[in-house]
């Protein structure tokens, strides 16, 4: 048979085959990286749960460094030699000691014959009486027998339980016995246990952390392997009762902020500042005993561990813990976290695991140029509910506590809310709140402006309110940057001027040629040192202000801001120069009896004489 001939090619095979291994390896390695990358760099928030593993074991080292520092050696070794002796002692009385353990094991035996023969009985007796009170109402002519049987097997029963109890004696006297020899070691174990329970909980915790080492982590983090039993996972909460829409869908709410925020619920990861303020609030219950007793060893190792946050390096972000963990996302706290999650209060996008598309929202232009060199931040244009920055944490409050006038544990959200009532916000914008309706414009009745004042101050304060008085509260509508600034030429600027302050000498004029020229009597000399007095001692100053000047921490003097002093003070006006700006007959009337001039004036009557 003539052989095939071989195929010609235009190519050489081993060319062709050289080609295709390494496109293969190629697509392999490629293959691999990509996996890599999918699993690394992409699922970013894996770095953030391997920082916190290695912080948690290196905060569980220095708290068992500290524990085993502050154990007491003396103690300790006092301890072993008690419990030496102890041994020893048994030791020598070995046969005493032995004696007491077989007339324990003999009565442990007939107490369980006695306890079962009592046992037995009562199960045979429950079962005669069910006998003997069937023939009774059926009236069988046995039943006088069965009467008889179980009458004995009762008398047979009462003396089963007091054999039962004299054995029990028995028993419990041989076993205190035992006891006795026992107690020389098991009572040095307990102080032991005792003294040793906090470093013995510390080692477990950092044993349980030790199980990610690098050889376990490495195949157990393979794909497709790692879930078996992951040691990095995402994390969720799910909010049934809460919804959010997806597509035009209503989904429950999924929280997986706690993906990254690895320590957001459990105390011990506090920031410096936060340690501080938790460090003096429990020193301050623990001077003023308000800690329950069995309570103040614990409360005095938390002040410790305070104290060595603050001591340590400040723990970073994703890694602290929730501040007033007694408040938000603790366990026992008003909003735990398994209930009200964490996109509920800050916003943002609930199912993100991502940095940068879980919504976060920079307070500063330094901290948004660190976030977008760190993790690749940016603005997510098509997110409705973006996280609330810093500074407005406490805004989404209102989403539930809107009927409250406090909100607890709202500091910023209260005086925020109690500042727009006081300020009269409302006057000019509509805000849809029960607080905010039906309220008396924040400013005075301008109807008797002409009996209170004059021509001269009025164009002053219409000005510039803020240069007769820096604390307040009128806002100033002349003479602003946009019509007198910079950025303003020249010939405008004085056009301006010009134009407003003839809008200032109009406002003024219309108001004093509309207003009622009531004569006000009384008023004359009177002695400004019991003035003092009294302006001190009857309660103007619980709502006013009677200085312009403030002095700061530093000891420098400074004109004062309403900021100076509690909201409450600012709640009238400030007193200084109060000569300058009204007439002494009526700020005599108007202090006996605001009501006179202004009915629904907010002053109350002090209920003073004239003199």
């Amino acid at each position: 048979m003539k052989p095939q001939e071989p195929i010609p090619h235009n190519y050489r095979m081993e060319t062709l085959n050289k080609i295709f291994a390494i496109s293969s390896l190629v697509l392999v390695a490629l293959t691999l990286v990509m996996i890599w990358y999918d699993y690394t760099y992409v699922r970013g928030w894996k770095k953030f749960q391997s920082g916190f593993l290695n912080l948690q074991k290196t905060r569980l080292q220095n708290d068992l460094r500290a524990e085993q520092q502050q154990e007491s050696q003396g103690q300790m070794a006092a301890l072993v030699l008690r419990m030496k002796a102890g041994e020893a002692e048994i030791a020598r009385n070995r046969e005493s000691y032995r004696r007491a353990q077989r007339s324990l094991d003999d009565w442990e035996g007939k107490h369980y014959a006695a306890d079962q023969d009592y046992r037995f009985a009562k199960a045979k007796l429950d079962a005669m009486r069910y006998d003997a009170e069937t023939s009774l109402v059926q009236k069988r002519d046995d039943a006088g027998d069965l009467q008889q049987a179980f009458l004995k097997q009762r008398n047979h029963l009462d003396r089963l339980k007091l054999e039962l109890e004299e054995v029990t004696r028995s028993r419990d006297a041989a076993k205190a016995e035992v006891d006795r020899w026992l107690k020389k070691i098991t009572d040095v174990e307990d102080e032991s246990k005792k003294l040793t329970a906090s470093r013995d909980l510390l080692t477990k915790q950092l044993a349980a952390v030790n199980e990610n080492e690098p050889a376990f982590v490495l195949l157990n983090r393979i794909p497709l392997i790692d879930f078996v039993s992951p040691t990095l996972k995402v994390d969720q909460v799910v909010l049934k009762d809460m919804f959010v829409d997806v597509n035009f869908m209503r989904v429950p709410r999924v929280d997986r902020c706690m993906t990254c925020h690895r320590a957001i619920d459990r105390s011990g990861f506090e920031s410096q500042k936060e340690a501080a303020r938790l460090q003096a609030e429990l020193q301050q219950k623990l001077d003023t005993f308000r800690i329950d007793p069995d309570k103040v060893a614990d409360t005095k190792a938390r002040i410790e561990q305070l104290k060595r946050i603050q001591s340590e390096k400040a723990i970073p972000n994703p890694y602290r813990t929730h501040p007033q963990l007694d408040a938000f996302v603790g366990s026992a706290s008003p909003h735990p976290l398994l209930e009200f999650g964490c996109t509920v209060c800050h916003h943002g996008q609930d199912r993100a695991t991502d940095f940068a598309r879980a919504g976060h929202t920079p307070d500063t232009g330094k901290r948004m140029e660190k976030w977008e060199r760190k993790y690749g931040w940016e603005h997510q244009d098509f997110l409705e509910t973006p996280m609330k920055s810093r500074q407005y944490y406490e805004a989404a409050c209102l989403k539930c506590h809107s009927d409250q006038i406090t909100v607890s544990k709202g500091e910023s959200i209260t005086r925020s809310t109690q500042m727009v009532e006081l300020y009269g916000c409302y006057a000019c914008h509509k805000i849809n709140s029960w607080r905010f309706t039906n309220l008396r414009k924040p400013g005075p009745d301008l109807n008797g402006i002409a009996e209170k004042t004059n021509p001269e101050w009025a164009l002053r304060w219409i000005s510039e309110p803020h240069d007769f008085r820096s604390t307040t509260r009128m806002p100033s509508f002349f003479y602003q940057r946009n019509m007198i600034g910079p950025a303003v030429n020249d010939v405008e600027r004085e056009d301006n001027k010009k134009k407003q302050n003839a809008e200032i000498h109009a406002i003024v004029a219309y108001l004093f040629s509309n207003s009622s020229h009531r004569a006000w009597q009384g008023g004359g000399a009177g002695d400004p040192g019991r003035g003092k007095a009294l302006v001190e001692s009857v309660g103007c100053l619980g709502c006013h202000i009677a200085q312009d000047t403030f002095t700061d921490k530093e000891g420098r003097s400074r004109p004062a801001r309403r900021t100076d002093f509690p909201l409450e003070r600012n709640y009238g006006f400030n007193l200084v120069g109060t000569g300058t700006k009204v007439n002494p007959a009526w700020l005599f009337n108007w202090v006996k009896n605001p009501k006179r001039y202004y009915a629904t004036a907010p002053m109350p009557d002090l209920r003073l004489s004239d003199q």
